[in-house]
């Protein structure tokens, strides 16, 4: 198991954002991420957070969730064997009327990213 620090992106870093990212390798090859993100606003109508890992130019969905906004969200996503060569992890809010492709989805507002390789522990 891997344990990331989330860093919110500036302009949210002094609204209380946090989050921890656990990363379970899993007999399949699968990677369970565990995700606890503190004060995520609560997302606008029709709308939904999505987590994606990427590299350079490529993305691959770990899957989507809502947060209730105040307070503690704890979400469990699935992400293929493929993420272990992928060291960012990206949140995006994302409108159910866009087009959900990764290029559609990148260009919404980012909320956290981190970096997947020599990150200390950090379990607040």
């Amino acid at each position: 198991m891997t344990t990331v620090e989330l860093i919110p992106t500036p302009e949210l870093l002094s609204e209380g954002y946090w989050g921890v990212a656990k990363v379970h390798p899993q007999p399949s090859g699968n990677q369970q991420i565990e995700l606890r993100l503190n004060n995520l606003d609560k997302p606008e109508p029709n709308s939904f957070y999505e987590a994606w890992f990427s590299s350079g130019d490529k993305y691959i969905s770990a899957g989507t969730f809502t947060a209730e906004g105040a307070g503690e969200t704890r979400v469990w996503l699935t992400a293929p064997p493929e993420v272990r060569d992928y060291h960012t992890l990206l949140i995006t809010e994302q409108s159910a009327q866009d087009d959900t492709t990764p290029g559609g989805v990148i260009s919404v507002v980012q909320l956290l990213s981190i970096c997947m390789v020599s990150r200390p522990s950090f379990d607040p």
